[in-house]
């Protein structure tokens, strides 16, 4: 599974509050129903990609999953890097929540 997917199962939740917030309130009435369709899209996805992160996850050596590390903030010499470590308990927690 590649390392962008883990990384869609905690920002799709908040890609759709952006769209649904930013985009679609000012332009879309009161009585659509297409933020909840994209509300139930995302949560979906997310959900989908937890499903796949687990299976991933008991196959894995020693049930971790390590994803590389994302250059968040750079600033001269100080690098800032965000990781993310998929073990059994966070592969549980996700599908379950």
């Amino acid at each position: 599974m590649p390392a962008l997917w883990y990384w869609l199962i905690l920002l799709l939740p908040v890609i759709s509050f952006g769209l649904i917030s930013v985009v679609m309130k000012p332009f879309v009435s009161n009585n659509s129903k297409l933020p909840g369709y994209v509300t139930i899209l995302c949560i979906a996805g997310s959900f989908v990609l937890s499903c796949l992160a687990l299976a991933e996850v008991i196959g894995a050596h020693e049930h971790v999953v390590e994803i590389p590390n994302i250059p968040w903030l750079q600033i001269g010499t100080f690098d800032f890097n965000v990781s993310m470590i998929m073990d059994s308990l966070t592969a549980v927690m996700l599908v379950t929540v």
